[in-house]
């Protein structure tokens, strides 16, 4: 059994950990969807009365929560954060991912963890994660369950770490020199039927330059960590291929602004901070609809001898015989207006969701320096196609450390350029008459025609006027002639090919 530090325990949580963990259990409970959002009960949806939920008397505090799940079970959960995220990854995968292996690793193609998951499956996961929690860490194992020896060696495997699981980490001099991962598995009965759960760490760990890992499980029913029910594996080297300690840990950070330890902003956590008060605003309306949405018939003036008189059994709405009232009496029907600042804030709310959501998806308009111009020529610079860069280069350099354990090679593209531009018929038409009237050149539109992505990037502008007048006019159609003229000849050349 290896000695055990008295200078914390191994579920320790970094100081930014707590910080970063409330947002991401939002985003998760907004993705799962109305369910898992109101599971949670006052987190995400407070007690419109607390006097009364927090009231002593008993009749008091049970008519409270009566009252609170009515509250809670008339709201709606629109789930914008699930259904951005699903719209995002549509757009990162709807080009093929490019993927190169070889030797060892070809066996990721089917299976990159393990549990039979395709490699592709795995980008997408991955990117999802990103997506939600901002970071993640991604571990090349070759036995699936951590201890990653010489003697165990197995299938290679990737291994995703969310950030929620990511509750430890160090760095020395700008390298590792301490992660702790924290994740739930089950544990195996042959003979029962109730499912049960321990807790595991992964204790990642730099000692004298080289890489260690050492495994913790907590069974359920442990009250500590460092309980009875509580085992620790021996503190043992990172191996390579060649059976040499490793300098370094086997795996890489992804994060939605850079690849490093240093937790990054969650792309989908303000989506996700207006889509819950978007429920609560949603719950305010209804509560509001059910006390003062029914119409109140209100009767003002009578005579306490009038209604003794003429309306003794009191006063029947929608019948089909009028109400006889005296003279200065006046009867209404009361009834809360259709907007109110409740409803004007729900929708308010919707609006911000989406622009948040398009606000992923669009370009920079910063100034540019010349290298980051190229770069953007070949991919966009949305928070989208950032977290989808960074997830192609993190699983990359997992490949390579998975590559040095095991030897073989590999490769992931993922497409980073995405154009949301509409295509409008209406435009390209008015543009084109502008093009033919000579108040607009063809290059520049048919550099709009690239932008939109109606036209392709691999060739430049010029290339395609040459294509354009080259080309063969289709039978039965008639064209633009494209040749142009000098400035200074005023005779004209436009000409209809037929």
């Amino acid at each position: 059994m290896a000695a055990v530090s008295t200078r914390g325990t191994v579920d320790t949580k970094h100081k930014l950990y707590s910080r970063y963990k409330e947002t991401y259990d939002m985003i998760e409970a907004c993705i799962e969807g109305e369910q898992a959002v109101k599971s949670a009960n006052q987190r995400w949806l407070p007690v419109p009365n607390p006097h009364e939920w927090e009231s002593t008397d008993k009749v008091v505090w049970q008519a409270a929560r009566r009252r609170y799940n009515g509250y809670k079970g008339r709201a709606r959960f629109l789930n914008a954060t699930g259904r951005t995220l699903n719209g995002m990854l549509g757009i990162v995968f709807g080009e093929p991912v490019n993927i190169t292996l070889s030797g060892a690793l070809a066996v990721l193609a089917k299976d990159a963890d393990g549990k039979g998951q395709p490699l592709t499956q795995f980008l997408r996961d991955t990117t999802a994660e990103v997506l939600k929690s901002g970071r993640g860490y991604i571990m090349a194992d070759y036995t699936g369950n951590g201890e990653v020896t010489e003697e165990t060696q197995g299938d290679p495997v990737l291994r995703l770490f969310y950030g929620s699981q990511i509750i430890n980490w160090r760095t020395t001099n700008g390298k590792d020199t301490l992660i702790v991962l924290e994740y739930v598995e089950d544990i195996e009965d042959d003979t029962g039927f109730i499912n049960q759960e321990r807790t595991v760490w992964l204790e990642l760990r730099m000692i004298g330059g080289t890489a260690h890992i050492r495994k913790w499980t907590q069974d359920s029913g442990a009250k500590s960590v460092l309980g009875g029910a509580t085992t620790v594996s021996e503190l043992v080297q990172i191996l390579d291929e060649n059976g040499q300690p490793m300098d370094e840990f086997p795996g890489a950070w992804i994060g939605s602004v850079n690849n490093d330890a240093y937790p990054d902003p969650a792309p989908l956590g303000d989506i996700a901070s207006i889509n819950i008060g978007h429920y609560q605003a949603d719950a305010d309306v209804v509560e509001a609809a059910r006390i003062v949405g029914q119409p109140t018939l209100v009767i003002a003036g009578l005579t306490q001898s009038w209604a003794d008189k003429f309306l003794k059994t009191g006063v029947t709405v929608g019948a089909t015989t009028g109400i006889l009232l005296n003279e200065k009496a006046t009867a209404q029907i009361l009834q809360a207006a259709e907007t109110n600042a409740s409803t004007n804030l729900k929708e308010q709310r919707a609006k911000e969701m989406a622009m948040l959501g398009a606000k992923l998806l669009e370009r920079g308009t910063a100034a540019k320096t010349a290298t980051q111009a190229d770069y953007e020529a070949q991919t966009d610079n949305s928070i989208l196609s950032l977290c989808a860069g960074n997830v192609e280069r993190a699983v990359n350099k997992a490949l390579q450390m998975l590559a040095r354990m095991v030897g073989g090679a590999g490769t992931v593209g993922i497409n980073q350029r995405y154009d949301m531009s509409a295509i409008d018929a209406n435009l390209l038409t008015a543009l084109m008459a502008q093009v033919q009237g000579g108040a607009l050149t063809l290059h520049d539109y048919i550099r709009y025609q690239q932008k939109i992505g109606l036209v392709s990037q691999e060739k430049t502008p010029e290339q395609i006027e040459d294509d354009l007048r080259n080309q063969a006019p289709l039978p039965g159609m008639t064209g633009l002639n494209v040749e142009q003229t000098d400035s200074t000849d005023t005779s004209t050349t436009d000409e209809v090919v037929e």
